[in-house]
């Protein structure tokens, strides 16, 4: 596979629950051509997670077909599949280690420069630079001394930069200032050629 190619998705007639007697997708069906942006908005609790999470490989459980680039999900090893995937979902956590590792998760051929760019096209650089040790600084497990916000644009860093075949994000600016929350739409709607984007959100705007 070429290695930038986005990936299409595909589900058709999913029916998926986290316990047999309450099913959360009913007869799902919907096609994401490679390449293009998808929005999926819906009340709570009515699957927008759920389908996210399915893309990923992580449930096998659901009945229907789940198909990545035209071949059933669980054709695919589930690692090789999640690398080439970036996510942001809401119960994602940073880890003890710098500031680089949570960003990078340890893909070393990322460049500190190319993730600074990318920082500025969402709207999170000033959060760098204002650190003392910047990409070095120690984060705690939990990320008992940052802000939710923080953490958040820490994780939507580390889904965008290793410029993923697919790319599926929860609420991605939530709680960000009006400026931030502009260039991370802009950027999931002008910036993403060479990837496949499903964002889960109600955001009426976007």
């Amino acid at each position: 596979e070429a290695a930038h190619t986005p990936l299409s998705v595909e589900m058709q007639q999913v029916k998926f629950g986290y316990h047999e007697s309450l099913p959360v997708l009913n007869n799902v069906s919907f096609h994401v051509p490679s390449g293009h942006t998808l929005c999926i908005m819906g009340a709570a609790g009515a699957g927008k997670s759920s389908i996210l999470r399915l893309l990923t490989g992580s449930y096998r459980a659901f009945e229907g077909n789940i198909l990545v680039n035209g071949l059933p999900i669980g054709n695919y090893d589930h690692d090789s599949l999640r690398a080439c995937i970036g996510i942001l979902f809401h119960q994602q956590d940073i880890f003890q280690g710098t500031l680089y590792e949570n960003i990078t998760m340890g893909d070393t051929s990322l460049k500190m420069g190319d993730i600074l760019e990318l920082a500025q096209k969402i709207g999170i650089y000033s959060f760098i630079t204002s650190l003392k040790d910047g990409f070095d600084t120690m984060i705690d497990p939990a990320g008992k001394r940052l802000s939710g916000t923080v953490t958040r644009k820490i994780l939507l860093l580390r889904a965008l930069i290793s410029r993923p075949r697919l790319l599926l994000v929860e609420e991605p600016w939530q709680g960000f200032d009006d400026q931030s929350q502009k260039m991370i739409k802009d950027y999931l709607l002008n910036d993403t050629l060479k990837t496949t984007v499903i964002v889960a959100t109600n955001d009426e705007a976007f």
